[in-house]
């Protein structure tokens, strides 16, 4: 406190208020003998995130649909995305529960809730999926068993290949089913005939395929004649 009364040249009031506002707007916070800033833009959900708010109400009800998947006892992947994170406001607390995750908005919500063992996998912040993303996460992701994954996507083609954005969460993703006994994949309807830059996988490999009842009918009835299992909230 005295070395930012210093620095600023204001008074010990004005410093004690303007940590106060600063601690209450969640820009910084208190620790033992200081102040820590906290980056809001990486671990809080914010309003202004597009991705987030479109289709959010689609997105909560795929997410309750994955989350109540969820048994005593697992160990699951949650991956990157703007629907999995959802995830976490119906996630029932099972015994033995344990995430293991690169997305930050998902680690933001998992710390509040400490009967939920939370991983949190190594790398470098990406800023385009809001999470950890290198070699090193494949690497370390390999070490993992999985009973389930609950996986996100950019888009699903026509042909039903199921697609995201880099080189790496394409490794990552691929990883992380490999390692699971069950993926699922949360994909709202918006995201279907949708092209992709990188295909990780079909809509074959996934136990269930979580959606909403938005998506056309000429979809729906190939998926019926591909035997693929489809939910719907």
């Amino acid at each position: 406190m005295k070395e930012l009364r210093d620095e600023f040249k204001v008074s010990m009031n004005t410093i004690r208020a303007d940590i106060a506002s600063l601690v209450e707007s969640k820009i910084i916070s208190k620790v033992y003998g200081g102040v820590v800033y906290r980056n809001p833009d990486v671990f809080n959900v914010s309003a202004s995130d597009t991705r987030i708010n479109t289709f959010s109400e689609a997105k909560r009800n795929i997410a309750a649909i994955a989350a109540s998947k969820i048994e005593d006892g697992d160990i699951i992947y949650i991956d990157y995305g703007t629907t999995t994170i959802h995830m976490i406001e119906s996630m029932p607390r099972r015994r033995g529960l344990i995430v293991v995750t690169p997305n930050f908005y998902v680690m933001a919500k998992l710390v509040n809730i400490p009967e939920i063992k939370l991983v949190i996998l190594p790398g470098e912040y990406d800023r385009l999926s809001n999470g950890v993303i290198s070699e090193n996460t494949i690497k370390d992701l390999r070490n993992y068993s999985f009973s389930k994954a609950f996986m996100a996507c950019t888009g699903v083609d026509k042909d039903f290949r199921v697609t995201t954005t880099s080189y790496y969460q394409r490794k990552i993703k691929q990883t992380a089913m490999a390692q699971a006994q069950e993926s699922f994949l949360l994909v709202d309807s918006s995201k279907f005939d949708s092209p992709g830059l990188l295909n990780y996988c079909t809509l074959k490999d996934f136990k269930s395929v979580i959606t909403d009842r938005m998506i056309a009918e000429s979809v729906q009835a190939k998926m019926v004649r591909d035997r693929i299992s489809t939910l719907y909230p």
